[in-house]
């Protein structure tokens, strides 16, 4: 792939946390996602998200993530009450480039974004040409999956969450490719959860 060699092309983050059974959300399906809350809003969580998407000035998001973080996090930017940490992540998102992967949108709304139903490999292989920082994929399992799938995902960023929850999506199924993967960064929050960094590890052809 022409981004192993290219050392200007841009890196692809996939931001995401996973309960201790491996899932993306519960088992009441995909907005089940309570029991990430309280590792969501400790002092190590959001000091990690602030790390992680300070890099980046594009953000890929599924239709879901689009619409709920785009009916949350605009009134937070704008909040000053709001912890200061959650308050640069919404100005971030707020401001970033946002590509959102849905063939049934019909409009963004939100500003700085933009729909596109174009397979999402193809989306980043362009994006990786383009001039800019990391592009960084926020809380889509489908997206990130799919990312696996075609290795196009250069880092890969987990909140694990000392949870078990005991059906529901998982990220990582069956029939991804098989990848190797070298520890960045750790650490740990007050609730048990712990944040991990992984690097994609490429050969040199």
């Amino acid at each position: 792939m022409t981004h192993v060699n290219n050392v200007q092309s841009r890196r692809v983050v996939g931001n995401i946390s996973l309960s201790l059974d491996g899932r993306t959300s519960g088992v009441g399906g995909d907005y089940d996602m309570g029991w990430i809350v309280p590792h969501a809003i400790t002092d190590g969580s959001r000091a990690h998200m602030v790390r992680v998407t300070g890099a980046a000035t594009t953000a890929l998001l599924g239709r879901k993530n689009y619409e709920g973080f785009g009916g949350f996090w605009p009134a937070v930017a704008q909040d000053e009450n709001a912890d200061l940490r959650d308050r640069t992540f919404a100005q971030w998102l707020d401001a970033v480039e946002k590509v959102v992967i849905s063939s049934t949108l019909n409009e963004a709304p939100w500003k700085n974004s933009r729909i596109t139903s174009s397979d999402v490999g193809d989306v980043v292989r362009n994006l990786r040409q383009q001039p800019g920082g990391d592009i960084i994929v926020l809380a889509s399992g489908s997206v990130i999956r799919a990312l696996l799938a075609e290795d196009e995902l250069d880092r890969l960023s987990i909140t694990l969450c000392p949870e078990l929850v005991g059906g529901g999506a998982r990220l990582f199924e069956d029939g991804l490719p098989a990848t190797a993967w070298s520890l960045t960064d750790l650490s740990t929050t007050e609730s048990g959860a712990i944040c991990l960094l992984y690097d994609r590890v490429r050969g040199e052809g």
